[in-house]
């Protein structure tokens, strides 16, 4: 399939998401050191959780076509989810006050699709994806004669 754009979270967003497992497992640590050594087994397993994490948020791909967007996902066992174009209804857009510093966005999308009615492209970097994707689904739905009664 030919994709007009190809997306994936940024790596300083998913460093972000797991920066609490990350403190909890220095916490364990500095227990350990001070009191109880067999704390080092939990700050490990914080890491390990923390790490398997990351790479799992790293590992999604947001693939946008004239038709389709399509998410996929997994490490191990790759799940791939498809939303036709015309199915969106709404859009939009939050960013936090650290994703604006580091020019990072979290986009909602309402669909009428039964299955996922809302998807979310998540730590994205900021651009004029909007405005693009907007005039995707325009020309999707006059492609399959798509017309909203409200």
């Amino acid at each position: 399939m030919n994709y007009l754009y190809s997306l994936r979270p940024s790596p300083l967003y998913a460093l972000v998401c797991v920066i609490p497992l990350i403190l909890l497992s220095c916490g364990f640590l500095a227990l350990a050191y001070y009191k109880w050594p067999v704390l080092c087994i939990p700050a490990v397993g914080c890491l390990l959780i923390a790490w398997y994490h990351y790479l799992q948020i790293l590992f999604i791909r947001y693939h946008i076509s004239a038709e389709v967007l399509q998410i996929s996902s997994g490490i191990f066992f790759k799940q791939a989810d498809n939303l036709e174009l015309f199915r969106i209804k709404d859009y939009s857009i939050t960013q936090p006050f650290w994703m604006q510093l580091f020019r990072l966005m979290n986009v909602q999308l309402i669909s009428t699709d039964q299955t996922s009615r809302s998807v979310s492209l998540r730590g994205i970097p900021n651009s004029d994806l909007m405005d693009s994707l907007r005039e995707l689904v325009q020309q999707a739905r006059l492609r399959n004669h798509i017309v909203e009664i409200s």
